[in-house]
């Protein structure tokens, strides 16, 4: 039996983003595109920024303690849609604002896409131990919380760490969903919902003197717009979560049954 110091639980918080703001795709250049959700390498970096990691913590402890998933928050971003953004269409979590930039060289980006004000709801998944330290790191932050650019400042609220969670096999999902080339089998019906290959997590592949080197892992994300889910023709492994269905990852051999 798992004792109750290691039995995982989920945090959950509200992640509100009041202004305008931008989650670049790696490969994008003159035209600086976003992703519509921030990568999960950006949500890692915003809670070890609250702990005050350094980069030797972040990648060799910090991955291995909490899964990341997330969702839209429906009833911000249906406040925001009436409320703080004109003119946009009734799906505008997928709309972005373009912004014209004059080039400083010609090098610089001409356009960039920019996110409505939006908000997520955070599901971490990890140990009472681990996720009672979270809790505390984001209620007193070490350093201000801001995610993607510098000063894109974050509000977090809600904060709770539900206890009672169970692992059930379904195939509709409130949370996003990711898979990879090995796990890949099970796809989404609607691909519209498909966003692409979004950065997942950092590795450290070789260590020389006084020198290291780190390649990017990537998946590819499903994404549901707010109030939506994302179904499929079989049933994956997830979390209920109050009343969501949260998806954090299975391996492969799950995946392939």
């Amino acid at each position: 039996m798992q004792d109750n110091k290691n039995k995982l639980r989920c945090l959950v918080f509200d992640l509100e983003i009041p202004y305008l703001s931008t989650f670049r795709k790696p490969l994008s250049a003159i035209s600086i595109l976003t992703y519509n959700i921030p990568p999960f390498t950006t949500i890692q970096g915003l809670l070890a920024n609250a702990f005050g990691m350094g980069r030797d913590e972040y990648y060799n402890d910090f991955g291995k303690k909490y899964k990341i998933s997330l969702k839209f928050n429906p009833n911000l971003c249906e406040e925001y849609n009436k409320e703080k953004v004109n003119k946009i269409p009734e799906k505008h979590t997928s709309m972005v604002l373009m912004k014209k930039l004059k080039p400083n060289t010609p090098s610089s980006p001409f356009v960039k896409e920019y996110i409505n004000p939006v908000s997520y709801i955070i599901f971490v998944l990890g140990t009472n131990e681990d996720l009672n330290k979270l809790y505390q790191a984001l209620e007193n932050p070490k350093r201000s919380l801001y995610i993607g650019e510098s000063d894109t400042f974050v509000i977090i609220g809600n904060m709770t760490i539900i206890e009672d969670i169970t692992e059930e096999q379904t195939n509709k999902l409130t949370s996003i969903y990711f898979f990879d080339e090995k796990n890949g089998k099970i796809q989404p019906k609607d691909k519209r919902q498909i966003i692409g290959r979004v950065p997942f997590e950092f590795k450290e592949y070789e260590i020389k003197k006084n020198k290291r080197d780190f390649y990017r892992k990537d998946k590819i994300v499903v994404v549901p717009e707010p109030n939506e889910k994302i179904e499929f023709d079989n049933k994956v492994t997830c979390y209920k979560i109050n009343d969501d269905y949260v998806f954090f990852g299975n391996n492969s051999e799950e995946e392939e049954k």
